[in-house]
């Protein structure tokens, strides 16, 4: 894809990663270091979209605006406010909110360390890169990261971040730490609700079988770089396309075949995986038939 649209924002991206969102200090008992996040993930790359005016193909400029009265508000003059009742708010002014503060605010405090399998990854939310805070912070803090890689655990603190705590989990990475925002359990859908439906009928062993057979010819070493997001290539090129006058023809998909036998469908996977030929059929079990004597006593049980 041309680098006209996609390509260029990356120089901005990597320097809009540079810039830490928080500062403070990481501390694992009385021992402390100045540090600062910087976010482990960027959206520069991604193709975004204004909303124009279609005559004009001018933006549409979106102001904050008393809907009553209609006048606009500046932006610096907006004050925050929560809505107790319908219509009734308590205005909150920015000293105030300054003043709320927790130990976490300013402290990335190491509460407490898990074995890595302990943690669910479903919480995991957002990553960000924890680095020293300036040279003098520079020893303090590889000794705690070397710490942690050595004892093969996961810490876990809490930190303000965006007007709330979050609980967050510490690990090490390269030469230094990352760290992930984990949800609560509050920010989770309960999972029972999706899963309770699926049937829990036993499953043929050999269609489990064959699909192990696929999976095991798929295996790789993953490589995200391999893994592009093809939506985002496909919405660069229609754009080049149009910004060039050309007509865009997007490529064809065909949805999947219906399938009607799963065990047939399975063994044409295999094949067109890897060329090779799928196990053979298993012979199906039969069945021994019951003794007369046996076959006269079950019928007597369900008569009395």
């Amino acid at each position: 894809m041309g680098s006209r649209f996609l390509n260029g924002p990356k120089g901005m991206a990597m320097a809009a990663a540079a810039r830490a969102t928080w500062k403070g200090f990481l501390k694992l008992a009385l021992v402390s270091c100045p540090v600062k996040l910087i976010p482990g993930v960027t959206a520069a790359n991604e193709i975004h979209f204004h909303n124009l005016n279609p005559r004009t193909h001018n933006r549409i400029a979106l102001r904050p605006h008393d809907p009553e009265s209609g006048d606009e508000v500046p932006k610096e003059q907006l004050v925050k406010g929560y809505e107790y009742e319908k219509g009734q708010f308590v205005v909150l002014e920015k000293p105030e909110l300054d003043a709320v503060k927790v130990v976490s605010d300013k402290t990335l405090e190491l509460e407490e360390f898990i074995d890595a399998d302990e943690m669910d990854v479903i919480h995991y939310d957002r990553p960000y890169f924890i680095v020293p805070d300036g040279a003098p912070a520079e020893k303090t803090y590889r000794v705690i990261a070397a710490a942690i890689a050595e004892a093969g655990k996961i810490g876990i603190a809490r930190v303000v971040m965006q007007a709330r705590e979050r609980v967050v989990a510490i690990e090490p990475r390269e030469h230094g730490l990352l760290m992930n925002v984990l949800r609560s359990k509050d920010d989770l859908v309960d999972e029972e609700a999706f899963f309770e439906e699926i049937g829990e009928g036993k499953l043929d062993p050999e269609m489990i079988e064959l699909a192990g057979v696929i999976i095991d010819k798929k295996k790789g070493e993953f490589d995200a770089a391999t893994f592009a997001d093809q939506y985002q290539e496909e919405l660069g090129k229609l754009i080049e396309a149009k910004a060039r006058g050309e007509t865009f023809e997007a490529p064809k998909v065909k949805a999947p075949a219906k399938v009607v036998d799963l065990k047939e469908a399975l063994r044409r996977a295999i094949e067109a995986e890897g060329g090779g030929k799928p196990p053979a059929p298993r012979k199906p079990s039969v069945a021994r038939k019951p003794a007369a004597k046996a076959a006269n006593t079950n019928r007597r049980k369900k008569k009395s």
